[in-house]
């Protein structure tokens, strides 16, 4: 699959990397995976890193709310958070200037369609995303994996 994911505890936060050809099925993959792990929280901020090889397949507004209801219903169920006009969590991309981004930018805007917020950044560079997340106490050397081949 080109899509890698961990989740960390010390800070807690979901990293994942993508590369290759990846499809809305993988990413409901991964939201089943992420429903079923005890560390996992929907509420974890994000840092996602977007390789240049990247390519959503199949990308088209039906399946990205498809997805969007798949992550709604692992994660929440029948209701909605009431998170008061909060983001529910804050996503980091670390991307080389891409259509990639554009991708999270709309899946961020399907999500506010049922109250989520969530707030998203992209960096060009790792350690920006690490202090946007409050995430100082990590370095390029906690991401090997992901780095591998950026």
């Amino acid at each position: 699959m080109a899509v890698h994911a961990r989740v960390l505890t010390n800070p807690p936060m979901f990293v994942a990397s993508l590369r290759g050809t990846v499809t809305i099925a993988d990413f409901v993959e991964r939201i089943k995976k992420n429903a079923a792990d005890p560390d996992f929280r929907p509420d974890l901020d994000r840092l996602i890193f977007l390789h240049r090889d990247l390519y959503i397949s199949d990308a088209e507004f039906d399946t990205i709310l498809a997805m969007k209801d798949k992550f709604m219903t692992e994660y929440f169920g029948a209701g909605v958070p009431n998170i008061g006009g909060a983001p529910l969590f804050r996503a980091a991309t670390v991307t080389r200037p891409s259509a990639s981004g554009s991708i999270f930018r709309l899946l961020r805007a399907v999500m506010e369609i049922n109250g989520l917020i969530v707030d998203h950044k992209s960096f060009d560079e790792l350690a920006p995303a690490l202090d946007w997340l409050g995430a100082t106490s990590l370095t390029a050397e906690d991401f090997t994996v992901e780095l591998d081949g950026f």
